[in-house]
């Protein structure tokens, strides 16, 4: 085991230190960046995504199968869920549509593209952020990839952009 006199100090930075930070463009001062903080902002998305979650037996009626249909689409992963200790513990709403009607057309295939492992709301993150390969209109207005299933548009598209898009190490 090195002595004290090897560790780098994990204290406050030197003066030299905080001057060599500044000279490399960083900026030093803390922030407070209220509700606009990125870190709370997904913090209560992820919240949301646990609090608006439907269980088996609640898709179910929503989508008008019985619950052995559910189980079977959460195994065959054309519905995304949350898991709590290892047991599935909710599947979330963004998966269906907004009305209260049944599944969003074409998230089976794009949730089945995503390669594994990828939480859900790494999922969610990827499904909410304008994507600049998904584009509408004469003026190629971005859409998000669930503005393109709701929509209506080729789910194919964005299953193929899901599959590139979560490779090791990424994070929204």
């Amino acid at each position: 085991m090195p002595d004290k006199s090897q560790i780098p100090s994990s204290g406050p930075l030197t003066d030299d230190e905080r001057a060599m930070l500044v000279r490399g463009g960083f900026d030093l001062e803390p922030r407070d960046y209220g509700d606009d903080d990125p870190a709370l902002r997904y913090k209560r998305f992820c919240e949301e995504i646990v609090a608006t979650a439907l269980t088996p037996e609640e898709a179910a009626v929503r989508l008008g199968v019985p619950v052995a249909t559910v189980w079977k689409r959460i195994g065959d992963r054309t519905l995304c869920t949350l898991h709590e200790h290892g047991r599935v513990s909710g599947i979330p709403a963004f998966q269906f549509l907004p009305d209260g009607g049944g599944i969003l057309p074409g998230i089976g295939e794009v949730t089945r593209a995503i390669p594994d492992p990828v939480t859900v709301f790494e999922i969610a993150s990827w499904l909410v952020v304008k994507n600049p390969d998904l584009v509408v209109g004469e003026d190629e207005t971005p859409l998000t990839p669930l503005e393109w299933l709701a929509a209506g548009n080729d789910p194919s598209v964005a299953a193929r952009l899901a599959e590139g898009e979560f490779l090791p190490g990424y994070l929204p």
